[in-house]
């Protein structure tokens, strides 16, 4: 039986990687690709941590696990849903490999909080805060607390302090390495996937200093993935042989953010969206706009307190209503649900058709969405969207008629969000860099193709591959299909499958001679 270990890394970009490769940063990452076969892994529409990472692990499109966002909206019920790992409507490549008999392990992927039974396995989950009950099973998380300090979030985010910031992000990265390493060798799973999540936090926020070599801040995204490079190296010198498989992959790309335009606003002006703001709510803003309450709290050593003794599910209630990064209350706890016909939440605009005078829904829709074609960057007259779909157009599945009625792709560095302030265009964003369609991908092991770059790979495609590699059926509900230009061709007629085990049993026999050898 091969074993698989896949790296997920979080905003994974060429853009970063192969300038770093070519100056010798990135010896591991360099050695996997001259050893195996690269290239871009077109993630989903639109790019996002919340659906890249599930259509990584089911092999499926949104329409068919049923997330679009960190949030979903219910109109019927006038309702926002925060996701989680129980929003996903699938089965994940370690629930088909388990079913096979295949001892699996996961660490740290997004969209796995709370943490599902793996049989015969673990699981480590992720979280954007540090919360309780993480792992399966459940005794594993007082382990990893006494042993390693586990931590899944640092305390500190760019927008409190950046020094520490970047501190803590390192120590967790590293702590990340050393946590998988320890599950390797407790469970010897044979397949294995681990995230390294915040490089994309990372990113996020630094990537104007390494784009304009700001003298400190300029190689803080180097350093980071100089770090990402050794922990890769030590996990493999450690666990994996020539008879193991070792992808990449990221949930999707990264590249410089150019503008950010507010679809609140805009829909706001064209009488399409509305939001409530009574006389208390207009006291919060006005405190809100001078004062950041989450980096207040963090100052005067409240926050962790109030995380220890406020209930998990209370926090998520506060943590969705808390003011954002320019200051000002989150779109989703101000919507006036009687006067919007458009809700724009997540990564598409959701419609309300109970204020659309009836069979006037798809011209409705046609004419927004070509509004929405013709929105141009003031600066230099470039569109914000590449692309501007009807949900039925780009997904299939049980669920798409839960998916906002228009999604959209932005032209490569714009963003678009939902925020309640008065711009509609912000030209110095937060965020210095943003998601963008094309991750990066690569595979080395027995039959692979060497030192070749693949085109055309899709985040759907993996889970597929993957189980093929292991010899198991492939589920007809599957989007993805298996990767098969990254296999060698076999020099015989044998199958592929039969190749492989005849190359284990030979790398075997040679072990076996050679320690026969020193005796």
């Amino acid at each position: 039986m091969p074993k698989v270990i896949v790296i997920g890394l979080d905003g994974g970009t060429w853009n970063i990687i192969k300038p770093l490769v070519e100056k010798g940063k990135l010896p591991t990452i360099s050695n996997l690709i001259k050893r195996g076969c690269s290239g871009n892994l077109e993630s989903t529409i639109p790019p996002n941590t919340f659906t890249g990472w599930k259509a990584y692990s089911t092999g499926k499109n949104p329409g068919k696990f049923g997330v679009f966002s960190s949030i979903n909206v219910d109109i019927e019920k006038r309702k926002l849903i925060v996701n989680n790992s129980y929003s996903y409507k699938s089965k994940e490549i370690w629930d088909y490999l388990s079913e096979a008999g295949v001892k699996c392990g996961v660490l740290n992927m997004p969209t796995t909080y709370p943490p599902k039974k793996i049989p015969n396995g673990f699981m480590v989950s992720h979280f954007f805060i540090n919360v309780p009950n993480y792992t399966f099973p459940k005794y594993l998380e007082n382990e990893l607390r006494k042993k390693f300090d586990y931590k899944l979030a640092p305390d500190y985010l760019y927008t409190v302090d950046k020094d520490i910031t970047i501190q803590e992000c390192r120590n967790i990265i590293i702590q990340r390495f050393e946590v998988a390493q320890y599950l390797l060798n407790k469970f010897d799973p044979m397949f294995f996937h681990m995230s390294i999540f915040w490089i994309d936090h990372i990113q996020h926020y630094y990537w104007k200093y390494w784009a304009y070599n700001d003298a400190k801040y300029g190689k803080v995204i180097e350093d980071f993935w100089v770090i990402i490079d050794d922990g890769i190296k030590s996990l493999l010198n450690n666990f994996c042989d020539e008879e193991s498989y070792v992808i990449l992959m990221s949930d999707h790309g990264f590249t410089e953010s150019k503008a950010e335009f507010n679809l609140a606003r805009w829909l706001i002006k064209k009488r399409l969206f509305s939001v409530k703001q009574p006389y208390s709510r207009n006291i919060f803003l006005k405190i809100a706009s001078h004062v950041d309450l989450v980096s207040l709290m963090r100052k005067i050593k409240v926050y962790s307190l109030l995380r220890r003794v406020i209930p998990y599910t209370l926090q998520r209630k506060i943590y969705v209503s808390l003011p954002s990064g320019d200051k000002m209350p989150r779109t989703d706890t101000m919507i006036d649900w009687e006067k919007s016909i458009t809700i724009p939440i997540g990564d598409g605009i959701y419609i309300n058709k109970h204020l659309i005078p009836s069979g006037e829904y798809e011209k409705f829709r046609n004419e927004l969405i070509n509004d929405l074609k013709n929105i141009t960057d003031p600066r230099n007259g470039n569109k914000l969207f590449s692309e501007v779909f009807r949900r039925e157009d780009l997904l299939k599945g049980d669920y798409v008629n839960n998916a906002p009625d228009i999604i959209a792709l932005t032209n490569e560095g714009y963003v678009w969000f939902p925020r309640l302030i008065d711009k509609e265009w912000i030209f110095t964003p937060q965020w210095s860099g943003t998601h963008a369609l094309y991750g990066i991908f690569c595979i080395k092991g027995p039959g692979i193709k060497k030192g070749v770059q693949i085109e055309g790979a899709r985040i759907y495609d993996l889970a597929p591959t993957i189980l093929h590699l292991f010899d198991i059926p492939i589920p007809k509900d599957m989007d993805g299909k298996i990767l098969m230009n990254i296999f060698e061709e076999p020099i015989t007629k044998i199958t592929y499958r039969e190749y492989i085990k005849e190359r284990i049993k030979i790398s075997k026999r040679i072990k076996e001679l050679k320690s026969m050898q020193k005796i």
